[in-house]
């Protein structure tokens, strides 16, 4: 059997939902930042002018909340708080 699809239009954000969701928006509007620490963690930020997810090394403390472990967290984070297909 196949799943019916739903679009996020299906379900209207309560208060609390469309404050994340400025959060998050907010977050991946931030630049990378590597920390203040020495470790090299391979992450991926949203790059706001080309609307992609890119690597980064992330020093391991410090830093902002525009730091995903995957490039697929990146993207299902960000497009979809910018309203991306």
């Amino acid at each position: 059997l196949e799943t019916p699809r739903t679009s996020r239009d299906d379900f209207p954000l309560s208060p609390v939902s469309s404050w994340v969701s400025l959060a998050i928006a907010d977050a991946c509007q931030l630049p990378s930042v590597c920390g203040i620490c020495k470790a090299m963690f391979p992450r991926f930020f949203y790059n706001v002018s080309t609307h992609k997810c890119e690597r980064f090394i992330y020093g391991g403390c410090g830093g902002n909340k525009n730091n995903f472990e995957s490039e697929d967290e990146c993207l299902r984070t960000c497009r979809f708080s910018k309203g991306e297909d």
